[in-house]
C-alpha cells in the first residue's frame, strides 16, 4: 500500500507505489507504527535484530472505501508507474502497471483529485468513489513539454504551441496576412529551445528567431532582394544559405553560407561564393549546394564551378567539398 507512513524509532518515512518503504534504525526495542487516512493505524513493541536486516510485512484495515485507479501515459498508452494521486486529504502512487488503491469516505460519491508523475504535466481529475474499478477512475496523463508548429486554423499563417496532445494550445506569432505559405518554414533546434522562422510576414523575406521558453521574437537577417534556404540547427546555432537577387553571376558574393547563434544573438558569415568576369556570357563562378549538417558543429558541403558560353578558361574550373565548423572556425577544402 502506498504513500502510508511508517514510524520507527523516531524516524517516519512512506511507502512506495510497491508499498515498500526502508529505514536504517539502532538495535534495540522501540515502538513501530503504520498509519494512513482512512485506515485504522497500527502499532506495536517490536525488537530491532542485531544482524541482518529484517522484512516485515504490515496490513491496515480500510475504514473508507478502496477506490482502484489506473493511470497510463495518454501519448503512448504504457501504465505509468510512481504516479501520485491525491484527493482530499490521502494520496496513493501506483505501481509499475500503473495501479494505485485510494481509501476515501464512504460518504461521498465524487471528489476532485490531482494526478501528478516526474516528467507529465498535471491532471486536475474527479474521482468516483466506488469499490468497483470504473472507467471514469483510468486516467491518461501527457508527457511534460509543447509542441510548435504552423497552422492557418485562423486564415493566416500562425506559429502555435500546444502541449503533445493538442491541449492549452496558444499563438506564440500570429500571422500578418502577408506571409506566403510556399515560403514560410518553421525548424525547432533539437532542445527545443530555439525556433527559426522563414517567412515574409511584413512583405520582405525574413529569418526570425523565437526563444520558447520566452515567446520573444528577434530577426536573425533579412533583405528586400534575398532569398532564404535553411540548412537546419547545429545544437543552438542554425545554419542557411542566402541567394542576392541583384549580385550578378559574375559578381562575387552572390550566394553566401551563414549561421546564427541564438545565445549569442551572433551572425556569422561563413562562406561566399566567388566570380569573375564582365558579362553573362564570359564569367565563372560558384554555387553552393549539398549543405549537411554533421556532428561537433561540423558543416560540410559543395561549391559548384559555373561558367558563361563564352567562359576561356572553363576547362580550369573545379567543384570543391568542403568543411567547416556552425561558428566558422576551421575552414577546409576537402
Amino acid at each position: 500500500m502506498s504513500s502510508s507512513a511508517v514510524t520507527i524509532a523516531g524516524k517516519t518515512v512512506l511507502t512506495n507505489g510497491q508499498g515498500r518503504a526502508s529505514v536504517r534504525v539502532p538495535v534495540g526495542s522501540t515502538q513501530l507504527s503504520l498509519s494512513k487516512k482512512y485506515y485504522a493505524s497500527f502499532n506495536e513493541k517490536y525488537l530491532v535484530p542485531i544482524r541482518k536486516p529484517q522484512v516485515l510485512r504490515l496490513t491496515l484495515t480500510a475504514t473508507g472505501r478502496q477506490v482502484p485507479i489506473i493511470v497510463a501515459n495518454k501519448i503512448s498508452g504504457q501504465p505509468v508507474e510512481n504516479a501520485t494521486v491525491k484527493a482530499l486529504d490521502t494520496e496513493a502512487k501506483t505501481d509499475k502497471t500503473g495501479h494505485a488503491t485510494l481509501v476515501l469516505p464512504a460518504d461521498k460519491t465524487s471528489v476532485p483529485a490531482t494526478v501528478t508523475a516526474s516528467g507529465y504535466n498535471t491532471l486536475n481529475a474527479a474521482v468516483q468513489i466506488t469499490a468497483q474499478a470504473a472507467l471514469a477512475n483510468s486516467f491518461a496523463i501527457t508527457p511534460a513539454g509543447s509542441v510548435y508548429f504552423l497552422s492557418n486554423l485562423s486564415g493566416k499563417i500562425d506559429v502555435v504551441k500546444t502541449n503533445l496532445d493538442g491541449t492549452s494550445r496558444l499563438t506564440l506569432l500570429a500571422g500578418t496576412g502577408k506571409d506566403d505559405p510556399r515560403n514560410t518554414v518553421l525548424l525547432a533546434s533539437r532542445d527545443w529551445k530555439y525556433l527559426a522562422l522563414l517567412s515574409n510576414r511584413d512583405g520582405t523575406p525574413k529569418l526570425y528567431l523565437i526563444t520558447t521558453a520566452t515567446g520573444v521574437l528577434a530577426t536573425m537577417d533579412e533583405g528586400s532582394d534575398v532569398s532564404f534556404t535553411p540548412v537546419g540547427w547545429s545544437n543552438d546555432t542554425f545554419v542557411y544559405t542566402v541567394q542576392r537577387s541583384t549580385v550578378q553571376n559574375w559578381q562575387s558574393g552572390q550566394s553566401a553560407l551563414k549561421s546564427f547563434n541564438a545565445p549569442a544573438q551572433k551572425l556569422t558569415m561563413l562562406d561566399q561564393t566567388t566570380a569573375s568576369g564582365t558579362n553573362a556570357y564570359d564569367y565563372t563562378g560558384q554555387s553552393f549546394s549539398q549543405e549537411y549538417i554533421l556532428s561537433d558543429n561540423e558543416i560540410v558541403y559543395t561549391k559548384n564551378a559555373q561558367a558563361g558560353s563564352y567562359a576561356a578558361n572553363l576547362q580550369n574550373l573545379q567543384a570543391t567539398f568542403n568543411s567547416i565548423r556552425a561558428d566558422g572556425t576551421n575552414q577546409k577544402t576537402i
